[in-house]
């Protein structure tokens, strides 16, 4: 087990940068998808090892990212089933950002006697984490942002992959596109652990630089929006640390491009 729970922890780790970019639009069904995986080249592995696995894909909700994150680990499952010479069977599951549906989903896969869990982005992992409590199924977490943020550390059965931002880097290549910058404006919601840790950084590089800085937040799409409008005329540039639940966003939708940064004043981050 220990060798396969390394296997999924490859494929997590080989995937997680995957929706870096990602702009087209998805519309994938709410209800469950079925797949499986079989070694295809017996040479590639001992044929003594015909041990079949089941794993569970648990999706937060539909997004074109984290549709091409479950993509690739589902690529990543068939490789790795042929190069060790073993079967993974995997589910998909798609919690549509709704805790209760995600629980239920929890429920289901642990009482399915599932030999592991792969939750992509944040809430889908703390659900599944929880569900896993009393059988310490292994869950390998994708698309998370700050894993000690979101209490999935020291767990000794929860490990996985993490994308957080290098903050320093973002504000360095800022302040090199842009040295007569005086104010930054800081947009993020606050409601999401994934904020924590990037904006309290971005706060302290820029208290170490004197320059100012104005905070907006927002939890919605029309939150945000109002928000990064608010600055118009207070800022030279936003850097954004957006954690949105919400539709048309992903849970770990950081660094993107969004309608409502005031003209002329550029997104960084």
């Amino acid at each position: 087990m220990k060798k396969f729970v390394a296997v999924m922890t490859a494929a997590a780790m080989l995937t997680s940068l995957s929706a870096c970019g990602a702009s087209a639009s998805t519309a994938s069904s709410a209800a469950e998808s079925t797949a499986s995986s079989a070694a295809a080249d017996s040479t590639t592995g001992s044929a003594a090892d015909a041990t079949t696995y089941k794993v569970a894909i648990v999706q937060q909700l539909d997004h074109a990212s984290l549709d091409e994150i479950r993509t690739a680990i589902e690529a990543e499952l068939d490789a790795k089933a042929a190069e060790k010479g073993i079967t993974i069977e995997y589910k998909d599951f798609n919690g549509q950002n709704d805790a209760t549906t995600l629980n239920q989903i929890g429920t289901q896969v642990v009482a399915d006697g599932y030999d592991a869990i792969i939750p992509i982005a944040t809430l889908a992992a703390q659900c599944m984490a929880t569900a896993c409590e009393s059988t310490k199924t292994p869950v390998i977490y994708a698309a998370i942002s700050d894993p000690a943020a979101a209490d999935l550390t020291d767990i000794d059965y929860v490990t996985g992959t993490s994308d957080a931002l290098n903050t320093q880097s973002i504000m360095d290549m800022m302040f090199a596109a842009q040295p007569d910058i005086q104010t930054v404006g800081l947009l993020y919601s606050n409601s999401e652990a994934n904020s924590t840790t990037p904006i309290a950084e971005a706060k302290a590089y820029l208290d170490a630089k004197g320059i100012a800085y104005v905070e907006k937040t927002g939890n919605t799409n029309d939150e945000i929006m109002t928000a990064a409008s608010s600055m118009v005329g207070q800022v030279d540039a936003v850097h954004g640390v957006l954690v949105l639940h919400g539709p048309g966003k992903a849970p770990e939708d950081q660094g993107q491009n969004h309608p409502g940064i005031p003209p002329g004043a550029p997104e960084h981050g």
